[in-house]
């Protein structure tokens, strides 16, 4: 299955099947990095758009500023607007058209990742995946616990066979990305206005100006990863996909801690696409949470009158009917015991089945809630900081915690 057929596949699934008002028939056509619709439909995809501030003549002021609507369907001006295509089809049909997809030039495919010879604990596999799936995306990432260069190197191992082009419109941070990649093995030439390499090089690291050069051949790479999805809402950002028969894959880097503008936020969903991965670490993946409500009845009153800490104490902590029902769904969850989840607990028993392993873990806000959870389960190790102050312990919580405390973990 192509990368282009994986992404329409996924938006005919999103779709479904035609609405039950036939108003017509439109066809989405995928030509590079732009989309034309046909017919327009101005009527169902006019709110497609964002709002951006101009400034024009004020005879008092000098200038004022204008809110701007600018249309993210419309490919007049040869931006970008690939990835609003599942934002469109959606809205088409609920409007009661028929949607049928067109590619006018094939995105290049990859592979299957090669991960043999990157290390498992810092191997990357969900962003390998995103780009052998899908034809743009973002690699969301958690700075001082990633490096970019090993991102990179990743897919340059992953991927031997592929063309990569990296845009970096800072000179400087160029330059230290590309002396980075070089010390871990990368064969990378650094392009930009006025510097190009004659000989071929597979991977190569150049300003949005360098990219047209004729022998980098930017449009027939096989990626683009522009290490700061920001620099493409600039002015160069945007010229650049002006090139013609651009065929390559296109991803951009964020740092998680990056707050987006709404003008940003929207030109670049409509470059990238609403698909993206997030890497809190190396080796690291975010699951996905899903909330299950359980109630019950029981337990100690508490006064009326009472403190944060007395609350916690006999609500939460020392609640033995509250640590009983806990106890029986982890233990219930670990065994994989179904018959009494789907009887006790039907609500959780139908988030448990979608999940692929089982292992369990009770977070807790303090160490006297873990000990009076580790008396209803035998052999759970108790996972704490390095250091726990043991003050106002008995005897026994301190053996307890002693012959159950488990090696601290640091993540790495």
């Amino acid at each position: 299955m192509s990368p282009n057929t994986t992404n329409i596949t996924a938006i005919q699934s999103a779709v479904g099947h035609a609405a039950e008002e036939d108003t017509g028939n439109v066809t989405l056509t995928r030509n590079g990095r732009q989309l034309y619709i046909d017919p327009p439909c101005a009527a169902v995809l006019d709110d497609l758009i964002t709002i951006c501030h101009v400034a024009v003549d004020d005879p008092y002021h000098g200038y004022r500023l204008e809110k701007q609507a600018i249309s993210l369907v419309s490919c007049a001006k040869n931006e970008p607007n690939v990835g609003i295509m599942a934002a469109a089809a959606v809205r088409l049909h609920a409007a009661g058209y028929r949607v049928h997809f067109r590619c006018r030039r094939t995105v290049y495919g990859l592979p299957h990742p090669d991960t043999s010879l990157i290390p498992g604990r810092r191997c990357d596999r969900t962003m390998l995946s995103l780009l052998q799936e899908w034809p743009e995306g973002i690699i969301r990432y958690r700075a001082g616990h990633v490096e970019v260069a090993w991102l990179i190197w990743q897919i340059y191992v992953a991927y031997p066979d592929a063309t990569i082009a990296i845009v970096e419109e800072s000179s400087e941070r160029r330059q230290q990305l590309v002396s980075q990649l070089r010390k871990i093995g990368v064969q990378i030439a650094n392009v930009d206005a006025n510097r190009c390499p004659r000989q071929e090089c597979r991977v190569v690291a150049s300003s949005w100006i360098g990219l047209t050069h004729g022998e980098i051949e930017a449009e027939k790479r096989d990626i683009l990863l522009v290490a700061d999805v920001r620099q493409t809402v600039s002015h160069r950002g945007q010229l650049a996909w002006s090139m013609v028969e651009a065929r390559f894959r296109l991803f951009g880097l964020l740092t998680e801690a990056c707050q987006l503008s709404p003008l940003q936020r929207d030109l670049i969903a409509a470059t990238f696409g609403f698909v993206d991965v997030h890497i809190p670490a190396h080796g690291h993946t975010v699951r996905p949470v899903r909330v299950v409500w359980w109630p019950f009845r029981g337990g100690e009153a508490i006064p009326f009158v009472a403190d944060d800490l007395c609350v916690k104490k006999k609500g939460v902590w020392y609640n033995h009917c509250h640590n009983r029902h806990i106890a029986k769904l982890a233990q219930a969850i670990r065994e994989n015991d179904a018959k009494w989840l789907e009887a006790e607990v039907p609500q959780a028993a139908s988030a448990i089945d979608s999940m692929g392993t089982r292992r369990t873990a009770i977070l807790v806000e303090g160490v006297d809630h873990a000990l009076a959870l580790a008396t209803m389960l035998p052999h759970w190790p108790i996972v704490t900081a390095p250091e726990v102050c043991c003050a106002g312990m008995d005897r026994r919580q301190r053996r307890l915690l002693a012959d159950r405390r488990a090696a601290w973990w640091d993540g790495e």
